[in-house]
């Protein structure tokens, strides 16, 4: 232990510390009698717009509202699924997370280090996460239904919608020293092959599968890329371009035309959208309902 650390603070230094933690035990809400904090929202702003403290002073005092309005919503939700008997059990958490997290790894833990934060108090916020959408999915179903009709008038007046765009097959052999790209670019002109030269020579996270970048939309690539692509039929190389990346080759191998999908083709991405839609709608007029219901009273002095 240093020095530093074994110092007692100063009287001025515990007051204003004292003063710090009373102004963040205030209250910037009321939802039917349960408190939410100031220093829960300033975490929650941080968290939503990446500003810390200091920075939160200046922030636009329409979005601290849009942040308060949002954490009134969460507790409105969080309390209809008490109402509806709801829960998140600790199986389904871990499944959960097991999903889209190694718990164990190093990041991690590091990430909850730097955020404050211990693993039980993200696990609880992840729980709350899912108790949200649990509780949002069992109101909204069987709520809503899209229609055939309606999904093919969708289509019909949002043709233009439901076009597959152009596609290109394209290799490269990119390389930061020039010199070196003329040689590898006179070296297929002596008619080696794209696919071995791209191995020896390309330095692009693509260059041990021959170069392939996939299929592209043209609009994908840097400008000067794109130009030159576009120049080009399937089997020919281009010559050298220069991008702010380096120095590129291309190798373009096949084209995909654009094609306006079927009604069948685009049928899915019709659900999908009318569904958000439907549930956005009816999502909202629940919200207002619980709003309106509900005892609230904000205080905004203290944003």
């Amino acid at each position: 232990m240093t020095m530093l650390r074994i110092i007692p603070l100063s009287l001025a230094a515990i007051l204003l510390l004292g003063c710090s933690e009373k102004r963040d035990r205030e209250v910037v809400a009321w939802v039917n009698n349960q408190p939410l904090y100031l220093s829960d929202f300033k975490e929650q702003l941080e968290k939503d717009w990446m500003v810390k403290d200091s920075g939160a002073k200046e922030l636009d005092y329409r979005l601290k509202l849009k942040c308060l309005e949002d954490m009134i919503k969460r507790r409105l939700i969080l309390n209809e699924a008490g109402r509806l008997g709801l829960s998140v059990p600790d199986q389904e958490l871990e499944a959960e997370l097991t999903k889209t997290v190694n718990t164990d790894s190093a990041d991690f833990r590091k990430s909850l280090e730097e955020n404050g934060i211990t693993e039980r108090e993200w696990k609880e916020q992840v729980r709350d996460d899912l108790l949200i959408r649990k509780t949002v999915d069992a109101v909204m179903q069987y709520q809503y239904r899209v229609t055939n009709q309606e999904m093919k008038e969708f289509y019909n007046r949002h043709l233009s919608e439901f076009v597959t765009p152009e596609q290109f097959q394209v290799k490269q052999i990119i390389l930061q020293d020039e010199n070196r790209a003329k040689e590898a670019l006179e070296l297929l002109r002596k008619g080696a092959l794209f696919e071995e030269l791209a191995r020896t020579y390309s330095v692009g996270p693509e260059a041990q599968s021959g170069g392939d970048l996939g299929w592209l939309e043209p609009e994908q690539l840097p400008s000067p890329l794109h130009e030159e692509l576009i120049k080009l039929s399937p089997g020919m190389v281009s010559g050298l371009i220069k991008s702010p990346f380096g120095y590129h080759v291309l190798k373009l191998e096949s084209v995909k035309m654009s094609l306006q999908m079927s009604y069948g083709e685009a049928e899915p991405k019709i659900q999908q959208v009318l569904a958000e839609r439907k549930k956005n709608a009816l999502y909202q007029e629940w919200i207002q309902m619980l709003w309106k219901r509900s005892a609230i009273k904000s205080n905004h002095q203290v944003l």
